[in-house]
């Protein structure tokens, strides 16, 4: 650990630091919005849940955790980053050291089931996917997240070899619709959570006729968690992009 790292005294749990506010809370989920002013700083605070960040501005912080030591780096606007948890808790403070504010949303996949894996203790489900989906990208690289710990498996042809096991909770995808588009009709029969990076008007056509407009802004979210058969069109004059979060199908809730 570098000797300059922070050490924290104390640390408030992520649900009692001041610039962490809990939007809205789901039995599969919890949406925490952060916003952290330019020269402002969070209390040390830790968190031991799984989730992603949605960022929805441009500028710089510096993260201090009492493990890892201190980074500096660049938060970019429409960027999606996950926390897995592994066994322990992270504990950290973020400094806002640029000229905008830090604004983004934590979104915590709350694990209110079993199985959890046995390596790192994470929450498993199935595999979620979006059904004939041409206007939706795949975010890899990113969910499913890899256990902290490889495990050790055993070669056809004899020796061993290290692999990292993936969890199939969430599935996220990107959305984006240029001005006037609209995505063909698609499927999606499991619960999904749209999070909005730019201001737009949305209509959304279900395949029985239903229509209704949905004014969103950066930062909005809707979730819903109902079979869907329709489509969705870009009815502003600038282009809308979204990140869409999909829960594999793992019964009541």
């Amino acid at each position: 650990m570098p000797p300059d790292t922070p050490q924290p005294e104390t640390d408030v749990s992520v649900y009692d630091e001041p610039l962490h506010r809990v939007e809205y809370e789901h039995p599969l989920f919890r949406v925490i919005r952060l916003r952290i002013a330019p020269g402002a700083q969070t209390q040390f605070h830790r968190r031991d849940v799984d989730s992603f960040f949605c960022l929805f501005s441009t500028t710089r912080v510096r993260v201090e955790t009492a493990h890892e030591g201190v980074r500096e780096s660049a938060v970019e606007r429409m960027t999606v980053e996950a926390t897995p948890y592994s066994r322990e808790p992270m504990v950290r403070r973020i400094i806002n050291i640029g000229e905008a504010d830090v604004h983004g949303l934590d979104v915590e996949v709350v694990a209110h089931a079993e199985p959890r894996c046995m390596l790192c203790n994470a929450f498993v489900t199935g595999v979620p996917f979006l059904r004939e989906v041409p206007c939706f990208e795949k975010v890899d690289d990113l969910l499913p997240w890899c256990c902290t710990t490889p495990r050790r498996v055993k070669l056809p042809g004899g020796g061993y070899d290290t692999e990292r096991v993936t969890h199939g909770a969430i599935g996220l995808y990107r959305l984006r619709l240029a001005a006037g588009e609209a995505t063909p009709t698609f499927c999606c029969d499991q619960p999904r959570l749209f999070i909005w990076y730019a201001a737009g008007d949305v209509v959304v056509q279900g395949s029985d006729g239903t229509t209704f407009a949905r004014r969103v802004t950066a930062g909005s979210y809707a979730f819903d968690d109902r079979r869907f058969h329709g489509s969705l069109r870009n009815a502003g004059e600038e282009a809308v992009e979204a990140l869409v979060a999909v829960w594999a199908a793992v019964g009541s809730y």
